[in-house]
């Protein structure tokens, strides 16, 4: 239909064009030119108005992907491959032939993976190659997509690569860089030691050591502290075996931070002795808190408190009956579980030594003796019980604390009734009733002149611990939030309004975080002040000042980077003279210094696992020829055809224009108009 309007029209333009014409009496060539320019003006315009779809066709060179993956660690400075890789890097970058064939995209990995700006640095203190290609596989991996992959093999943090490629598109070509032979060599693969132990004991250390080489070899291990030997003993190490832990005990000493260093003695021809030491710390404290766990029945929970309050080794816990709780004096926490007439006496004692407790409510707690025991709450006493579950209230001020999940735990056993509380307290759980939120408390705290309580309306706490376990196969969050609270209701001390989190001592390349939470007046955490830390090397006596961000309920200081070392830092709140003071420890410990050659077996599994191939880095010229033939990887081109309206045709328009134009400048040289 469309083409013959397109015909019709033709004629039909010509013919108008011949009538006008023929009236004006013109004759000769004048008349055929006007007769031609006018006739196709018309027919454009014609064709313009019915606006017909053309077919316009594109092409387009589709060219595969080619990711250059290049270990940016100090292991490779180590393994003196570094210079040799960025002359790799060089040559790759200056191929013509392979940026032709390949989109090719340069990367780093180290602790994660980065698009690479310059060559690399070799400076990055961890190794994650399988969180590298995870997060590549998010970008473009695909069957026409290869990885070049140049690292030693060497893995220092995150999964084993070799065998973390479920899924994975596209080959990976691993090109090892580094020595390949195997060497015999010593090393400590890790130590196991408690961050903690108490003053004038024993505390335990385990010792992995391992042997790389064919033949059996004897070494001497020492454990020094401060430069003296405190401990030494002859291994016999069998090669091919795995190495078997070496238990010893140490004395701890007198309380403060002791840093030790087990090293054992470099065997003959020995290339890296780097590894053949590792340094770690304890902090010795004094005496260990002693937690009395007292009840006159039996029931879950109360397995549940002694490993949960016993779990960190600091504290002394210990299931006792009412009246063999009555010297008050050899217990610094009493929790008093489903107290009932056999209290009295306790509760009295308690209220004169002005001592801290944690009072657990259960089924059988005689609310009667509770009330009359103590005078900072009544409970309304009832005979219904109700299961309840909990919610975690996020502004609770009294301390921070890392929240378990509890919306989805089991419920809870628990009786009705309302609380009247009749000291300043803070409600730190919330009840939740058949999946309805209330202001109800289920754990609240009170805090009257530095005297600590707390109250949990509920038992079951063994249902929630297990719960967190399977969801989770782990008991360390769950535990260390109600260790928050017994240390809460340990310390009984009256709250400062900037307190410090930090550890005692960190291992050198690993997270240096400062934690700071500062509160208003009414101890509410308040993000809106200045926060700085002054930071001092003991050794060289420097000064660095550094402001600290805020976030969601504490202000942090992130001090990566920091040489070995003792420090010392103060935190300041600029504009309110409010100040606190630490000190911490910085071990010497570099992961990527203990490797003596590259890991050839885990390339190779990775290579052969996604359908690549393995080459050392001299082999590098090989592994691009063959991706260069290899005819998965040729360029495809594709052709993309689309309509077009004809009246988004600039030509056309120009046209009209130009054949108008055209005749009546020949009608008005003419004097026809």
């Amino acid at each position: 239909m469309t083409l013959l309007l397109i015909v019709l029209t033709f004629f039909l333009a010509f013919a108008l064009s011949y009538f006008w014409y023929r009236e004006k009496n013109t004759s000769g060539i004048l008349f055929r030119g006007l007769f031609v320019l006018r006739g196709l003006a018309l027919w454009a315009l014609a064709i313009l108005l019915i606006n017909p779809l053309i077919q316009k066709y594109t092409y387009t060179t589709e060219k595969p992907n080619l990711n250059v993956v290049v270990d940016n660690s100090s292991s490779m400075v180590n393994l003196g491959t570094d210079e040799a890789i960025r002359a790799a890097i060089a040559r790759l970058q200056a191929d013509e032939d392979l940026s032709d064939a390949f989109n090719v995209t340069y990367y780093t990995l180290g602790e994660d993976l980065r698009v690479m700006d310059s060559l690399p640095a070799f400076n990055e203190s961890q190794t994650d190659i399988a969180g590298a290609l995870a997060s590549l596989q998010k970008v473009d991996a695909g069957s026409r997509t290869a990885t070049l992959l140049i690292s030693d093999g060497n893995n220092t943090y995150g999964a084993d690569y070799q065998y973390n490629t479920p899924g994975w598109k596209g080959p990976v070509y691993a090109v090892v860089a580094g020595d390949t032979t195997r060497y015999d060599d010593l090393s400590i693969e890790r130590v196991n030691v408690n961050r903690y132990a108490y003053a004038n004991n024993r505390f335990p250390l385990e010792v992995f050591p391992v042997l790389q080489g064919n033949e059996d070899v004897n070494t001497l291990m020492e454990v020094r502290r401060n430069n003296k030997v405190v401990y030494k003993r002859n291994l016999r190490l069998e090669a091919g075996t795995a190495g078997s832990a070496e238990a010893i005990e140490l004395e701890a000493g007198s309380p403060g931070i002791k840093r030790y260093r087990v090293s054992l003695s470099p065997i003959e021809g020995e290339k890296n002795t780097t590894n053949n030491s590792y340094d770690f710390a304890v902090e010795v404290i004094g005496d260990r808190n002693r937690i009395a766990v007292v009840t006159t029945g039996s029931h879950p929970d109360l397995g549940a408190l002694v490993k949960i309050l016993g779990r960190q080794g600091q504290r002394q816990v210990r299931i006792v009956r009412p009246d063999e709780a009555m010297e008050v004096g050899d217990y610094d926490l009493f929790v008093l579980f489903d107290p009932d007439q056999s209290f009295a006496s306790l509760f009295q004692r308690l209220d004169q030594a002005k001592k801290n407790y944690w009072l657990i409510a259960g089924d059988a707690t005689d609310w009667n003796s509770v009330n009359a025991g103590q005078d900072l709450f009544n409970r309304e006493i009832t005979y219904n019980s109700e299961t309840v579950q909990g919610r975690v209230n996020s502004g609770y001020g009294e301390f921070r604390f890392e929240a378990p999940e509890l919306a989805s735990a089991p419920p809870i056993n628990s009786l009705l009734g309302d609380f009247i509380i009749n000291t300043p307290y803070d409600i730190l759980i919330y009840k939740n009733i058949n999946g309805i939120e209330t202001e109800r408390p289920l754990l609240f705290t009170t805090d009257n002149s530095g005297r600590r309580v707390a109250v949990l309306d509920g038992s079951g706490l063994w249902k929630w611990r297990l719960w967190h376990f399977a969801q989770n196969e782990s008991f360390v969050a769950f535990d260390g939030f109600w260790n928050t609270l017994a240390q809460y209701l340990l310390t009984g001390v009256q709250r400062n309004r900037l307190d410090l989190t930090y550890k005692s001592f960190y291992y050198a390349n690993s997270p240096v975080t400062i934690n700071a939470g500062y509160y208003d007046k009414n101890f509410v955490f308040d993000p809106s002040e200045n926060l700085e830390i002054r930071l001092s090397d003991q050794d060289d006596q420097s000064v660095e000042v550094i402001p600290m961000m805020a976030e969601t309920r504490a202000y942090r200081a992130n001090l990566n980077g920091l040489a070995p070392g003792d420090y010392r830092f103060e935190v300041t709140v600029t504009d309110q003279g409010i100040s606190a003071k630490g000190q911490f420890t910085v071990l010497e410990y570099d992961v990527e210094k203990q490797f003596v050659n590259a890991d050839v077996d885990r390339m190779n599994n990775l290579s052969e696992r996604t359908g690549g191939a393995y080459a050392t880095l001299d082999g590098l010229p090989d592994i691009v020829t063959g991706l260069l033939k290899d005819d998965t990887y040729m360029p495809v081109q594709k052709q993309k055809a689309e309509a077009v309206s004809l009246v988004e045709w600039p030509w056309l328009l120009l046209a009209i224009c130009l054949l108008f134009g055209a005749e009546w400048i020949i009608r008005k040289y003419n004097g026809l108009i």
